[in-house]
């Protein structure tokens, strides 16, 4: 693991990439397959030709009626799939890796903030804009470092 700067702070969230569209950003414009259960299973499950992936198919059928997942109108499928499922499969093993090498302080994780950035119009959320506004509005002085080795502009 690479070495900080005695001067450097390690700021971790996972609310940015949620409220980045980060799934459809990615997709640069390819039709994305809608989430229903066998979809949701390759996704989850990987290779759909393996013997027990209609097992799979079943399980994520009644994982999406016991959780009204598809019936969830308020939120963008990919970005309640990249909130609800993703997320959980590698960012506490991030949080757990990183937390050895140097202090992290994860701030932002409110289910209220989540819920503004994905009100946002998707074109802002591909571009960042909500995240720089939430930085222009409460810590302006954070735009004058490198963020990911980059300053916003």
């Amino acid at each position: 693991m690479q070495q900080l700067p005695s001067d450097s702070v390690h700021v971790r969230s996972n609310l940015y990439e949620i409220g980045r569209a980060l799934i459809r950003g990615r997709s640069r414009g390819r039709v994305i397959a809608p989430l229903n259960a066998r979809e949701v299973a390759r996704r989850v499950a990987g290779n759909s030709h393996h013997d027990s992936f209609e097992h799979s198919v079943a399980a994520s059928a009644e994982w999406l009626d016991i959780t009204g997942f598809s019936g969830e109108k308020h939120y963008d499928e990919l970005d309640l799939y990249y909130w609800e499922l993703l997320m959980g499969k590698w960012f506490l093993a991030v949080m757990i890796e990183s937390d050895v090498a140097h202090d992290t302080y994860t701030v932002i994780n409110s289910r209220h903030i989540i819920d503004l950035m994905l009100s946002a119009p998707l074109a802002e959320r591909l571009e960042g804009g909500v995240a720089k506004a939430i930085i222009e509005i409460g810590w302006p002085e954070l735009l004058g470092y490198p963020i990911n080795g980059h300053k916003m502009q």
